[in-house]
């Protein structure tokens, strides 16, 4: 069986700058991209059906204004269904921003190619599509700035009214605002609510995962009590006992006292705890020893197709933990840079054989060979943590400028 510390260590800059394996979607980036794909699809859709009114309205008019405004207010809807299937959530974002703003940017080409009061209809076709124009601002911006998005939008839909078809009266542009903002406002709470949910759920899961993690580890730290306990009763007290009663040390009483040693030993080595983690269990507590120190910290999580029902123990998750949250603090620390923000991202893998974690940051960095030995934050806190751990590994590369990168991987029992 190969686990995860089978691969070579040069590999591990793969995990960190080469390619990614695809993190498992939140709640938020689903209803993100479901909303993207279902806004996309239906203004397309919208946009076809609306041809003839254009090519109506258009009569009269510069040929260049009918095609420059139809594409800018609607060229961008079919690229967002494209790329609602794998884009990243910022990229939909940014998306959706540049199709709501090329919407109201088409308003001004009215009084530069159309003449006042030329259209001669109800109606101007643009008004039909704010209502998904209000929709892309819902996906793209905060509901405070996409509800003044409606307001200037259904104000510039009032005034190309008065400008193109009716006469220039108080009622009227108050009664054509009303109405495209009253129906935009609809639409815009419908998107707004459902990624607000989304973004509730997601933060429910994380305080869940971590509500898992602390019972799990409570209840390993009590039956290590319980075991630790019976050890010192059933296996030290009864050799000191033995000793003091006996001038000689028997056969039997040496193999206890050796047997409670290698006991103790196990022991202090956390290898013996039938405490175990799932692997969700395991992402809540390696996340939580991070952003307790570090809040601002990218945190991603990836759990393989492979790696089925891994039960992680106890100590393997704790140990590394540790071993992270001295990486963290190490990072904050000692990687500051003036005049700009140093950034750090935490990537977690679970696979079919164990777990890998890694701490990046682009900091200051350090040349680790002029460490000083008696500095025992990266030799003993981290690497020394890993090596204790059976089947686990850490690995410290840093440059002065270029950035640390800290790797921690447990591969099972260290057997395989």
């Amino acid at each position: 069986m190969t686990t995860l510390l089978d691969r070579p260590r040069a590999r591990f800059g793969a995990w960190t700058g080469g390619r990614r394996g695809r993190t498992a979607p939140t709640a938020y980036e689903r209803v993100l991209r479901r909303l993207a794909a279902g806004i996309g699809v239906s203004g397309t859709i919208w946009a076809f059906g609306e041809l003839p009114e254009i090519v109506v309205q258009g009569h009269g008019q510069p040929t260049t204004w009918s095609v420059l405004a139809a594409t800018m207010s609607n060229a961008l809807f079919p690229v967002l269904a494209v790329t609602s299937v794998r884009a990243r959530p910022a990229t939909l974002r940014a998306l959706a921003a540049a199709g709501a703003l090329s919407y109201l940017a088409a308003y001004l080409t009215l009084p530069l190619m159309v003449q006042p009061h030329t259209i001669d209809t109800g109606s101007l076709w643009l008004y039909r599509m704010l209502p998904t124009a209000t929709l892309l601002a819902g996906l793209a911006w905060r509901r405070s700035l996409a509800l003044g998005y409606v307001l200037v939008g259904s104000a510039a839909e009032a005034q190309a009214s008065v400008y193109c078809v009716d006469p220039l009266t108080v009622s009227s542009w108050l009664a054509i605002f009303a109405r495209s903002a009253g129906l935009s406002v609809l639409f815009l709470w419908c998107a707004s609510s459902a990624l607000r949910a989304a973004g509730r759920v997601d933060l429910e899961s994380r305080a869940a995962g971590r509500r898992a993690a602390a019972t799990a580890a409570a209840t390993a730290r009590d039956r290590e009590r319980a075991r630790f306990a019976a050890l010192i009763h059933d296996g030290v007290l009864f050799t000191l006992l033995g000793a003091a009663r006996g001038s000689q040390l028997s056969g039997a009483l040496q193999r206890q006292a050796a047997a409670t040693l290698a006991e103790l030993d196990r022991y202090r080595h956390g290898g013996t705890s039938t405490g175990e983690m799932d692997a969700r269990t395991a992402f809540g507590y390696l996340r939580g020893a991070v952003e307790d120190i570090d809040p601002t910290v990218v945190v991603h999580t990836d759990s393989r197709p492979d790696s089925g029902g891994l039960q992680i123990p106890v100590p393997v998750v704790v140990t590394v933990a540790a071993a992270l949250a001295e990486a963290t603090r190490n990072s904050v620390r000692h990687a500051a840079v003036p005049g700009r923000t140093v950034r750090r991202q935490l990537r977690i893998v679970v696979g079919s054989g164990g777990i890998r974690v890694v701490l990046t940051d682009d900091g200051a960095g350090f040349d680790p060979a002029a460490v000083p030995v008696d500095r025992l934050g990266i030799a003993a806190s981290i690497l020394g943590r890993m090596r204790q751990l059976s089947g686990g590994a850490g690995f410290v590369e840093s440059r002065p400028g270029a950035g640390t990168t800290v790797a921690l991987a447990w591969g099972g029992d260290g057997t395989d």
